[in-house]
């Protein structure tokens, strides 16, 4: 037998003989990591369908995320370098902590993670995930909650410093930390020399504008669209003043009326105003009529600034209002107090209204 004959038959004899990954994950009771892959994009497949069906955090839809994420789970653990793993990683964790309301155990996970796999094939998408899930967690501002993330943050700026990647999830930390405006400014500026090209560069000087002007003499005149009237917060010295930057077309402004108009029946009688602000398109386009119609239906008695140009209107864009809705609070003194009122004007306006009085003793 030639030698070329033999090592061909050798060749052979080791493809048939060595186990290949799919038959050791089946000796090990684990299913090949093709078939948990083809199961994962029919649940991204349900996923989309339940939310069509039924809407966004629908039984239906936390169904099947839920089956998403334990698809995930499981190809991790057979085929941790699996090609789309990053992805489906990154998405599992910001379900388990947006819409299945399990952050703690997101972060616990990603945690272990970590700790197991300091430099694993994971580990961007582990530490920025982290963040992220740790924002979630920080919402209401809890001291020991916003020192885990300022820790997470940090973390991976540390070790990622640089990084293209890293630039969106720098802005919406930054964002984020409006519960400290030190801080706060201090990471948009950062942000800015950082990234000075970067798509959201542009909304953070607008935000720094925003930050620059508080303390400052808040000035607004305007004709009511409601009543004709000339108002002006000049006029409202004296009042703690909600200003409202808002539109019909808005579906989380129309969400949080409701609360508004209880806010504004509680405290309207105790020096408190609000004046809206509305980003409606022009006239031609039916903006004016959608706002009065609007207030007529929903009983919204306090004064409307129309400004007619839709996202250009030059007031709202001269604060750099990119979003709604967006509430300022000014105090009895006409001074901006704060940009950041929205999901606040419960205990914001009583302070208010406490140091107001205060100041007439």
């Amino acid at each position: 037998m030639s030698n070329v004959v033999r090592i061909a038959l050798l060749w052979l004899a080791c493809l048939v003989l060595a186990p290949t990954s799919s038959a050791a994950q089946f000796a090990n009771g684990d299913r090949a990591a093709v078939d948990i892959a083809a199961d994962i994009e029919a649940a991204v497949k349900a996923s989309g369908e339940a939310v069509k069906a039924s809407g966004r955090g629908s039984e239906a839809h936390k169904a099947a995320l839920t089956r998403f994420c334990e698809l995930v789970a499981e190809l991790q653990r057979v085929d941790p370098t699996y090609l789309d793993l990053p992805k489906w990683a990154t998405l599992r964790w910001a379900y388990m902590a947006q819409t299945l309301d399990k952050g703690p155990e997101a972060d616990a996970e990603i945690a272990k993670y970590l700790e197991a796999n300091p430099k694993g094939p994971l580990d961007w998408q582990a530490r920025s995930s982290l963040v992220r899930v740790r924002m979630v967690l920080a919402r209401g501002f809890a001291d020991d909650a916003i020192k885990s993330l300022a820790a997470a943050f940090d973390d991976v700026v540390l070790r990622y410093d640089g990084d293209p990647e890293l630039a969106d999830l720098f802005y919406d930390y930054a964002d984020f930390r409006r519960d400290n405006p030190r801080a706060h400014i201090d990471l948009l500026t950062r942000f800015v020399a950082k990234y000075p090209k970067h798509r959201k560069a542009g909304a953070a000087r607008e935000r720094l504008t925003q930050l620059g002007r508080v303390d400052q003499v808040f000035e607004l005149e305007f004709t009511d669209a409601l009543s004709g009237k000339a108002i002006s917060v000049k006029d409202l010295r004296g009042k703690v003043v909600v200003v409202d930057f808002w539109a019909t077309w808005c579906v989380p402004c129309l969400r949080e009326m409701p609360h508004m108009k209880e806010l504004y029946a509680k405290y309207k009688d105790e020096g408190v105003e609000f004046l809206g602000v509305s980003l409606d398109k022009t006239e031609a386009e039916g903006g004016r009529q959608a706002l009065l119609d609007l207030c007529k239906a929903q009983g919204l008695t306090w004064p409307q600034y129309y400004q007619g140009n839709y996202w250009q209107s030059a007031f709202s864009t001269s604060w750099g209002i990119h979003s709604i809705p967006a509430v300022f609070l000014i105090d009895h003194e006409g001074k901006l107090m704060t940009t950041n009122a929205r999901g606040q004007l419960d205990t914001l306006i009583p302070a208010q209204l406490e140091k107001a009085r205060a100041a007439r003793k």
